[in-house]
């Protein structure tokens, strides 16, 4: 079942968009933290986006957990349909302002929000030439941050084995 309208946020205007404590409420589902993390970062703030990716997804199919990974993990699994190195010059021309996502990160040693994944080791879905190339753990959202992970690790910031939080989707 195609991922229905309803998870779209209602709004006429970016200036007169329903707020997310109104989304949540008005999406008829049971959330657990990892399933109100999923709805408020990727459909909340990106349905069309995603539903134009992924037009196989089907919410209810879904196990919605976090899961603490190393960052070395991180480095050798998270992929996706972009180059995240195309990001590096965010990272390198960042504000040293400590308001910039790399100084709030430099500073914690993690990101400030759990990227989302799926992981597709058991089956890949069957690809439409429209569709992306998909990868065990794919990721969805968070590609700025998944970037900027990689370039701590890089720079001695952050140990190969640190542990950050992913927001992980696998198959019923």
């Amino acid at each position: 079942m195609p991922l229905s309208k309803i998870y779209r946020a209602r709004f006429e205007s970016l200036s007169d968009r329903e707020s997310l404590e109104e989304y949540l409420a008005r999406v008829p589902l049971p959330k657990s933290d990892a399933e109100g993390h999923f709805l408020a970062h990727v459909l909340f703030d990106h349905f069309d986006n995603f539903a134009g990716r992924f037009r196989w997804f089907d919410y209810l199919s879904w196990a919605y957990e976090f899961r603490d990974v190393s960052a070395d993990w991180v480095k050798e699994n998270v992929r996706c349909e972009h180059d995240l190195s195309q990001w590096d010059h965010l990272y390198d021309g960042a504000v040293k302002d400590g308001g910039s996502l790399p100084d709030v990160m430099q500073r914690m040693k993690t990101w400030p929000i759990p990227p989302v994944i799926f992981e597709l080791t058991a089956r890949l879905p069957a690809r439409k030439e429209y569709e992306p190339t998909l990868f065990p753990y794919h990721l969805i959202e968070g590609t700025h941050r998944v970037n900027y992970l990689r370039r701590l690790l890089e720079d001695g910031t952050i140990d190969a084995q640190s542990r950050h939080r992913l927001l992980v989707l696998r198959k019923k």
